[in-house]
């Protein structure tokens, strides 16, 4: 400056305490103090500034061969610019953020440049420090023109970890829902541009979505078809609808509302029923709408598949030197992304809200009013319903309720006392031998003192059961048979001299404790009589004539004891079900007949009584 020697330093806080360079537009709002905001020639690297004077030089002016000069497009100026710096390491921290709208590089200064420069750096070391949307808006742009990335697979994983990282930090980055769902949108469009993988940004919701709208699309179309056109009666539609179809519908259609309708347990029972419901207002709905209106139950709900242009990577700086080869990248049966002679497209659902409130006005006033007429907990009410579609909802309920009352109903406490008599099935069917090795069956439920009284009491009938039954068989082998009816024992099934011998001397060995424990109880129980003694040895002949296969024999032993054939099955199904817990005689083609499953069971107490 002329030769006169100026005090720099001194200069530059002169600058510094002055109130107008505070007014200038490259001052920030804050103050740093960590390093100072004006450097000498000195402080200020040399390969730096002479790179930062290079960066702005990049003029968007260019000459071509002929030395004519054009502008090239701001795009294509980020893109040169965006691979000048892709190198650049900046390693002084210094934050200057930048506030305005979603910027270029030629909209930043530069400390503001430097600042984004160093985040950058620090994010390719792993570090992502919570920042305003607009790094990020570059940090983006740069991965799209390729700088600092070798392939597509690489800038993908970077987007995605930026991505994710995002959601993270949304709180401590100030970043709006708009603001994640546009860089979900760039972060798709990245893979479809560079024809990567689908499945890295498959969204699950738009597939179920187009998965299930199509489900209820098919369901109407069916309906409307089966049924006449230019329905003016008001009646129902006279329309047969399988449970299959209409809880397939149900599904659909609650996959597609916030909250789904028949929910809980009260509404466990009549799930079926609800559905039936919600078919029958539907179709008289699709009815309503072809004959009343200009559009559709569809159209008025989901919209209609529409195609239109997509401005893939919106906002974002795209520049190509090449056009964009055809391509088609379907996310679901109704949404797919085309590009066409480099210009892109894209088809779907128009109007089409995930979920759809629209379809919940529909379905909520159903699911309150099926629950007021079965007198179960309404859902909260949040929409009008008009008098027709309310009208179509009466009629469909009661119709349904109606068959809901003639149903019968069971009372299911007439159960609780199911595993008393499991355990006295299994008491029965069981031999003293594996009585005596199999453990006892116990029933958490029941104290010891009610677990003993049960099994000493079925062992009483057991007893009485064996005493009637053996004495009527050793009177029947002592008297002639009826009718010439031998009953022979098969060679096979003849019993072993082992186990004769163990019977012989089980029936000669003095009353074991259980037995005189039991005996006791038994005694005040009345002897058979002679008469009971006469019908049990008519029912095991005629039990012995069936296996037999002996039609007439059965019937001469009816005639003989006066009763009939019906009774007497009756009798001896009955005598036998505490034995076997289950009916032994059926009645089939010819008349009454053994059950096989337990025709051996039957043979042994005709040979051996019970034991």
């Amino acid at each position: 400056m002329n030769n006169r020697n100026i005090d720099v330093l001194a200069l530059i806080d002169e600058i510094l305490d002055s109130s107008s360079g505070r007014k200038l537009s490259r001052w920030s709002d804050e103050v740093h103090r960590e390093e100072p905001l004006i450097m000498t020639g000195t402080q200020l690297s040399k390969s730096a500034k002479a790179r930062l004077r290079q960066f702005r030089n990049i003029s968007s002016w260019k000459t071509d061969e002929y030395g004519h000069k054009f502008r090239i497009s701001p795009e294509e100026l980020f893109y040169e610019q965006a691979h000048f710096l892709a190198d650049w390491e900046e390693h002084e921290e210094n934050y200057c953020l930048y506030h305005g709208d979603l910027p270029y590089y030629v909209d930043l200064n530069d400390r503001q440049l430097r600042s984004y420069l160093y985040w950058r750096t620090q994010v390719r070391k792993g570090e992502i420090q919570p920042v305003n949307f607009k790094f990020i808006y570059l940090y983006f742009a740069e991965i799209l023109c390729g700088a600092g990335v070798s392939d597509p697979w690489e800038g993908y994983r970077l987007l995605a970890t930026m991505y994710r990282t995002c959601l993270q930090l949304a709180d401590a980055m100030r970043l709006w829902n708009d603001d994640l769902e546009l860089l979900h949108i760039w972060l798709v469009d990245y893979v479809v541009y560079h024809d990567l993988d689908l499945d890295l940004v498959t969204q699950p919701a738009q597939a179920m979505y187009d998965k299930h709208l199509i489900n209820v699309m098919r369901f109407t179309d069916e309906a409307l078809a089966a049924l006449p056109p230019k329905r003016r009666t008001k009646r129902a539609p006279d329309i047969h609808i399988s449970p299959e179809q209409a809880q397939a519908l149900l599904d659909s259609l609650n996959a597609l509302v916030p909250i789904a309708i028949g929910q809980g347990n009260d509404m466990a029972p009549y799930v079926e029923d609800l559905a039936w419901v919600v078919a029958m207002v539907w179709i008289r709905l699709a009815c309503h709408y072809r004959d009343r209106r200009k559009v559709g139950l569809i159209e008025s709900l989901f919209g209609t598949q529409t195609t239109y242009a997509y401005p893939i990577f919106m906002r974002l700086p795209l520049y190509e030197n090449v056009r964009h080869k055809d391509c088609i990248a379907e996310f679901g049966e109704l949404t797919r992304l085309e590009c066409k002679d480099g210009d892109w497209f894209f088809t779907g659902m128009l109007d089409a809200d995930l979920p759809n409130d629209r379809l919940a006005a529909l379905l909520n006033p159903i699911d309150n009013s099926f629950r007021d007429a079965l007198d179960l907990p309404s859902m909260p009410r949040w929409f009008n319903t008009p008098i027709y579609m309310q009208r179509f909802i009466d009629e469909a309920i009661d119709d349904r309720v109606e068959l809901i009352h003639a149903r019968p109903v069971f009372d299911r406490s007439k159960l609780s006392g199911i595993r008393q008599a499991a355990e006295k099935t299994r008491e029965s069917l069981l031999t003293d031998e594996e009585r005596e090795q199999a453990p006892a069956f116990e029933n958490p439920r029941m104290s010891s003192a009610q677990a003993q009284a049960q099994s000493t009491s079925g062992r009483c009938a057991r007893i009485k059961t064996r005493h009637v039954m053996q004495s009527s068989v050793e009177r029947e082998s002592q008297s002639a048979p009826l009718h010439g009816t031998q009953i022979d024992t098969p060679k096979s099934e003849k019993p072993s001299g082992a186990h004769h011998a163990r019977t012989h001397e089980h029936q000669n060995a003095p009353a074991t404790a259980e037995q005189l424990d039991v005996l006791p109880i038994c005694s005040n129980k009345e002897a058979p009589t002679e008469a009971q003694d006469e019908q049990s040895t008519a029912w095991l002949v005629y039990l012995a004539a069936l296996l037999a296969h002996d039609i007439d024999q059965t019937k001469a032993i009816c005639a003989s004891s006066g009763r009939s054939e019906d009774l007497m099955v009756d009798c001896i199904n009955e005598a036998l079900f505490d034995l076997l817990g289950d009916t032994a005689l059926e009645y089939g083609a010819t008349g009454p007949v053994v059950v096989d499953e337990y025709r051996e069971e039957l043979e042994r107490i005709i040979r051996d009584g019970i034991s």
